[in-house]
């Protein structure tokens, strides 16, 4: 994909510690009697005033041309995971940045003992998680699918408009505003860079990333407070730093 413009030079971030209570946004069925698989924060709420999200929802996508979001969507794949007993399904959001690696958050591998990745049409591609970062939320996906088209990274200043691609049959983009760039930290986790978001982010869009005007990925979800409507986002600066690692061995999953 051809940049359309230069990225924003990326504003001062803010500090803040994220606490609140969070779903990891993976949508969940429950095998048996299981519960569904939640991502528990403490209700300490973030600790800076809520900012004002009423001028920034509903223009995003306004702002991202359908376009975009659809050549975008070509990149995003599903992720299946079954957990281990009590069983639960869950799936979440994937994105390509190369043409055989796709990057997802790791908590949606917690307690895993099986996954699979699945592209627009259908297809379980090949797969392998080459990269776990519990700190930064981070995983990445090695895939054995060379027509897997990458999404370039950037980076868009505060106010700017995006849209949250989800996976082919899910729900259609949804509309979000940059509102800050902040360190986040979730649980006692180390922190991350992360992009905070005025969007109403839906359980399941876990590992969706958000794209920019010029369809650039600024970063991939992890977090939400719906009753703000407000989410967090892993910043590509985090994601380059993921990239920039020597691949590892596939890693394995099994149940004690």
């Amino acid at each position: 994909m051809t940049r359309t413009d230069t990225p924003a030079r990326r504003p001062a971030a803010g500090r803040v510690v994220v606490l609140f209570v969070a779903l990891a946004l993976l949508s969940s069925a429950s095998c048996g009697s299981a519960a569904p698989l939640e991502h528990q924060m403490d209700n300490n709420g973030p600790t800076t005033p809520a900012p004002d999200t009423e001028a920034g929802i509903g223009t995003g996508t306004d702002a991202v041309a359908e376009s975009v979001t659809d050549e975008a969507g070509d990149s995003v794949f599903s992720i299946e995971v079954t957990t281990c007993p009590p069983s639960t399904r869950a799936t979440a959001g994937s994105v390509a940045v190369a043409e055989d690696l796709l990057v997802t958050v790791a908590h949606t591998f917690d307690q895993a003992r099986w996954f699979r990745v699945v592209n627009a049409r259908g297809d379980t591609l090949v797969a392998e998680v080459i990269h776990l970062d519990a700190d930064r939320d981070l995983a990445l996906i090695a895939v054995d699918n060379r027509t897997v088209t990458a999404v370039p990274l950037g980076d868009s200043a505060d106010g700017a408009p995006l849209a949250i691609v989800t996976p082919a049959g899910d729900n259609q983009p949804r509309p979000a505003t940059i509102l800050r760039h902040v360190d986040a930290s979730l649980d006692g986790r180390g922190e991350r860079r992360a992009v905070e978001v005025a969007a109403d982010i839906a359980i399941g869009d876990s590992g969706s990333p958000a794209v920019n005007a010029a369809g650039e990925v600024v970063g991939i979800v992890f977090a939400a407070d719906r009753n703000e409507a407000r989410g967090w986002l892993v910043a590509t600066a985090e994601i380059e730093v993921a990239l920039a690692q020597p691949q590892g061995d596939p890693i394995s999953f099994s149940c004690d």
